[in-house]
This record gives C-alpha cells, sequence and structure tokens, in this order.
C-alpha cells in the first residue's frame, strides 16, 4: 500500500466520493482501468482517479507541491436507455460537491485543493461516456522527506 502526502490525498479523495457519490459502484484510484472495456457491468457507472503532473516550488527548508488530480466518471449505455449530458452534469456536479467543500481535506499540510474545470465525451466510445474533473491539490512537505 503506498504512503505519503500523495497517497493521503488520494485516500481522502476516495474516501468523501465514495461516501457522498453514492451512485458510483467503484471508486479506485490504486488500479487505474486504461480501457473502458476493462470495467465490468456491475461495476458502471465507476469514479477513478490519477494524476499525471507534479510540480514543486523550492522554498527554504520546504517544497511546496502542486499536484493536477483527474477524477474520471465511466459511464454506458444500458437497455434502459442512453446516458444522456444531463446526467452526466450532475454526476459531475456531485463530484465538484464532494471534494470541493472542504479545500484541505484535512490534511495539515496541505493548503487547499482547486477545481480548475471539468470536460464531458459522449461520443467517442459508445457505448462509455466519460466525464472528467479536474483537481488542483497544493501542499507543503520538509523538503529532507523529498530528498531521503
Amino acid at each position: 500500500m503506498a504512503s505519503g502526502i500523495r497517497a493521503s490525498i488520494f485516500d481522502a479523495f476516495r474516501a468523501r466520493l465514495a461516501a457522498q457519490c453514492t451512485w458510483a459502484k467503484v471508486v479506485n484510484w490504486e488500479q487505474i482501468r486504461i480501457a473502458a472495456s476493462d470495467f465490468e457491468d456491475h461495476e458502471i457507472p465507476a469514479i477513478q482517479l490519477w494524476s499525471p503532473e507534479l510540480f514543486h516550488e523550492h522554498q527554504v527548508q520546504t517544497l511546496e507541491t502542486t499536484m493536477s488530480i483527474f477524477v474520471e466518471i465511466i459511464m454506458r449505455s444500458q437497455a434502459t436507455g442512453v446516458v444522456d449530458q444531463r446526467e452526466l452534469f450532475d454526476k459531475i456536479e456531485s463530484v465538484r460537491s464532494a471534494i470541493g467543500t472542504q479545500t484541505t481535506l484535512g490534511i495539515s499540510q496541505m493548503i487547499h485543493v482547486l477545481i480548475l474545470g471539468n470536460e464531458v465525451d459522449l461520443h467517442t466510445l459508445e457505448p462509455f461516456y466519460f466525464g472528467r474533473i479536474h483537481f488542483q491539490a497544493v501542499y507543503k512537505e520538509p523538503y529532507t522527506s523529498f530528498c531521503n
């Protein structure tokens, strides 16, 4: 199991999303699935979190780190009907509300979590539909913990 501030941030995201986005059948960050078809029917709708980048600003004996976090909503058309943009917007808003209400996530090193934007994709991989919310987490850590 991963440890450290990054894992703590992802664990806090997962806990909030699992508690407040009860429509999600899977909320995961440790094992990212690249293809939407990697999800079983009983796992949809799903949420997965990933971070493509990390930036450090060196300060006196600390690093101020900025981490991008993407929260991805994966949905699939069902026999009962197709996923529409309204449904995806509602799920995106529930994710934004779950994370946006606690800007430090209860983590002492956190400076803040910001919502940078979101996007939807209703067309490229039908029957799968995606919503992606881009967050930015900024936190401080001792410079020595980064170098060890």
